[in-house]
């Protein structure tokens, strides 16, 4: 599969489905900014079922975390990439649109997969259901030495976190 767009230097954004983006091969080794909603098995988190994807099939917790970590490590393979966008600003500012089915984003899920992105700056994660925590972002803070900001860390659109990596 060939991903249309998907050059050094620009933006692709797009919503695919774990298999989809894990079959993929890259068109490009090089990119810098990339987008992406993930979808992904997410046990127990009452996803509606209008957001369920039919080949999930009530997966456990740990196959979820299997796939999510397959995800990472194919999003690894771009160790170009300053910016990541895996969520999305959907709806308006009184309506924000949840993304019910991203990744999780936490290390017992595979984030420690993503350690070789040593050059991204920016990493924004708007309206995702992810359970970042504390021992996730000191993590970030201690791997991605050059990360000067993450968005949508809460579901509010004034948040956003502003890192110094400066001794």
């Amino acid at each position: 599969m060939y991903f249309p767009g998907m050059r050094c230097g620009t933006l692709l954004v797009l919503s695919l489905s774990a298999a989809e983006f894990l079959a993929a091969d890259w068109a490009s080794s090089s990119l810098e900014r990339f987008g992406c909603v993930f979808r992904v098995p997410r046990p127990n988190d009452h996803v509606p079922q209008e957001h369920q994807d039919p080949t999930w099939n009530n997966p456990t917790l740990e196959h979820s975390r299997q796939i999510q970590r397959q995800v990472y490590r194919h999003t690894a393979k771009q160790t170009h990439l300053y910016e990541v966008y895996l969520g999305a600003l959907l709806g308006d500012d009184e309506n924000p649109q949840h993304l019910w089915y991203t990744s999780e984003m936490t290390l017992e899920s595979g984030l420690n997969e993503l350690v070789g992105l040593k050059n991204l700056h920016r990493l924004t994660l708007h309206n995702m259901n992810h359970r970042m925590g504390v021992k996730e972002l000191d993590w970030i803070y201690l791997q991605w030495p050059e990360l000067r900001s993450i968005e949508g860390l809460c579901p509010n659109k004034e948040n956003f976190l502003l890192i110094s990596n400066d001794p």
